[in-house]
């Protein structure tokens, strides 16, 4: 049997059976590749991956989220166009460090969902998010900033936590070469 292909960032250390791949890849693929462009939230220009936020996103936002909501986006924005020049290493610390700043919140809480993955514009305007709102957050700002896209994988896991046990939770996972120890980019809920 052919293996069932997958989007190259989006990796399981837990085994599914291959209906689940299937739809876990095309759900992916779908929200955060589609996600942030369709939404509207923002716009990607030119070969190399940039993300540029409208002014009517920024005051929606602020109308909405208050001048806060758009002080993060803002914050987003200066970090995407003026840290290209920075180590990968420099950059994967600034961009945990941003994110990790957002409060951890559970998608029924936050969105009133079981599950939703939210944009990374709507993760800073409402100041909140879960554990594949962290992960996609910081996979497209490190695209953006210029880290090769298969040094980053979005990775399913379970956490050892005694509470809750056997918890699914997701991260994004560095490579610095293709077959080295990957480095954990974690919410800090899950720190």
């Amino acid at each position: 049997m052919p293996a069932l292909a997958l989007p190259h960032f989006f990796s399981l250390r837990t085994p599914l059976s291959r209906p689940a791949l299937r739809v876990a890849g095309t759900a992916f693929a779908l929200v955060a590749a589609l996600g942030l462009v369709a939404s509207g939230a923002v716009s990607v220009y030119s070969q190399a991956t940039q993300i540029r936020l409208e002014e009517k996103v920024l005051a929606s936002a602020e109308a909405k989220y208050g001048a806060a909501a758009r002080k993060r986006l803002e914050d987003w924005q200066r970090i995407l166009d003026g840290e290209r020049a920075k180590t990968e290493s420099q950059k994967l610390t600034l961009v945990n460090d941003f994110f990790n700043t957002i409060t951890w919140v559970s998608d029924p809480d936050h969105w009133k969902k079981a599950d939703y993955w939210a944009t990374p514009t709507e993760m800073l305007a409402t100041n909140g998010g879960d554990c594949e709102d962290f992960a996609i957050a910081k996979y497209f700002t490190l695209v953006a900033l210029g880290v090769p896209d298969e040094k980053l994988k979005i990775t399913y896991v379970k956490t050892r936590d005694p509470n809750p046990i056997n918890q699914s939770h997701m991260v994004l996972a560095y490579y610095s070469t293709p077959t080295g120890q990957p480095l954990i980019l974690r919410s800090e809920e899950h720190t």
